[in-house]
Protein backbone atom coordinates (compact mmCIF):
# COMPACT_ATOMS: atom_id res chain seq x y z
CA UNK A 1 0.00 0.00 0.00
CA UNK A 2 1.37 3.56 -0.67
CA UNK A 3 -0.03 6.34 1.96
CA UNK A 4 -0.21 9.87 1.18
CA UNK A 5 -0.68 12.33 4.06
CA UNK A 6 -2.36 9.07 6.04
CA UNK A 7 -4.65 8.23 3.31
CA UNK A 8 -4.00 5.18 0.95
CA UNK A 9 -3.90 6.11 -2.86
CA UNK A 10 -2.61 3.11 -4.31
CA UNK A 11 -2.29 -1.05 -3.63
CA UNK A 12 -1.62 -4.02 -4.35
CA UNK A 13 -2.56 -7.23 -3.16
CA UNK A 14 -2.03 -10.69 -4.69
CA UNK A 15 -2.89 -14.50 -4.46
CA UNK A 16 0.13 -16.77 -4.91
CA UNK A 17 0.33 -20.59 -4.69
CA UNK A 18 2.75 -22.99 -4.33
CA UNK A 19 2.27 -25.17 -7.34
CA UNK A 20 5.01 -27.45 -8.98
CA UNK A 21 7.82 -26.49 -6.20
CA UNK A 22 7.35 -22.95 -7.02
CA UNK A 23 5.26 -19.56 -6.40
CA UNK A 24 2.83 -18.67 -9.24
CA UNK A 25 0.72 -15.68 -9.29
CA UNK A 26 -2.99 -16.39 -9.59
CA UNK A 27 -4.93 -12.77 -8.76
CA UNK A 28 -3.91 -9.77 -8.60
CA UNK A 29 -5.74 -6.65 -6.65
CA UNK A 30 -4.40 -3.60 -7.60
CA UNK A 31 -5.16 0.32 -8.48
CA UNK A 32 -2.01 0.02 -11.51
CA UNK A 33 -3.84 2.42 -14.10
CA UNK A 34 -5.33 4.86 -11.63
CA UNK A 35 -8.52 2.71 -10.69
CA UNK A 36 -9.25 -0.42 -8.70
CA UNK A 37 -9.59 -3.32 -10.07
CA UNK A 38 -8.79 -7.36 -10.38
CA UNK A 39 -7.35 -10.14 -12.56
CA UNK A 40 -7.17 -13.67 -12.48
CA UNK A 41 -3.90 -14.23 -14.07
CA UNK A 42 -4.05 -16.86 -16.69
CA UNK A 43 -0.77 -19.66 -16.51
CA UNK A 44 -1.38 -19.35 -20.41
CA UNK A 45 -1.91 -16.21 -22.13
CA UNK A 46 -1.33 -13.74 -18.84
CA UNK A 47 -3.41 -11.91 -16.67
CA UNK A 48 -6.75 -12.04 -17.90
CA UNK A 49 -9.61 -8.76 -18.24
CA UNK A 50 -9.31 -6.29 -15.51
CA UNK A 51 -12.65 -6.58 -13.58
CA UNK A 52 -13.54 -3.43 -11.60
CA UNK A 53 -14.45 -3.06 -8.44
CA UNK A 54 -16.54 -0.11 -7.15
CA UNK A 55 -15.92 0.62 -3.99
CA UNK A 56 -13.97 3.58 -2.37
CA UNK A 57 -9.85 2.58 -1.53
CA UNK A 58 -11.37 2.13 2.31
CA UNK A 59 -13.45 -0.77 1.52
CA UNK A 60 -11.42 -2.29 -1.28
CA UNK A 61 -9.12 -3.56 0.66
CA UNK A 62 -11.60 -6.05 2.75
CA UNK A 63 -13.07 -6.86 -0.40
CA UNK A 64 -10.15 -8.26 -1.84
CA UNK A 65 -9.03 -10.37 1.06
CA UNK A 66 -12.81 -11.61 1.33
CA UNK A 67 -12.83 -12.77 -1.99
CA UNK A 68 -9.56 -14.47 -2.11
CA UNK A 69 -10.67 -16.25 0.91
CA UNK A 70 -13.78 -17.37 -0.30
CA UNK A 71 -13.10 -17.96 -3.59
CA UNK A 72 -9.68 -19.46 -3.21
CA UNK A 73 -10.07 -22.93 -4.03
CA UNK A 74 -11.95 -21.98 -6.68
CA UNK A 75 -9.40 -19.97 -8.24
CA UNK A 76 -6.55 -22.26 -7.37
CA UNK A 77 -8.67 -25.11 -9.00
CA UNK A 78 -9.10 -23.11 -12.30
CA UNK A 79 -5.43 -21.90 -12.32
CA UNK A 80 -4.34 -25.77 -12.62
CA UNK A 81 -6.95 -26.58 -15.06
CA UNK A 82 -5.60 -24.10 -17.02
CA UNK A 83 -1.53 -24.83 -16.87
CA UNK A 84 -2.22 -28.32 -17.39
CA UNK A 85 -4.40 -28.06 -20.60
CA UNK A 86 -8.03 -29.09 -19.09
CA UNK A 87 -9.83 -25.97 -19.38
CA UNK A 88 -10.50 -23.37 -21.61
CA UNK A 89 -12.80 -21.21 -20.68
CA UNK A 90 -12.67 -17.99 -18.13
CA UNK A 91 -13.56 -18.75 -14.38
CA UNK A 92 -15.45 -15.30 -13.99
Amino acid sequence: MEIDRGQMVSFVIRYDGFIDGRWRNIAVFDTHGGSAHWHLVDPILGKREKQPIPLDLKQVVTYAIDTIKHELEEMRAWYLRRLTGHDQQNLF
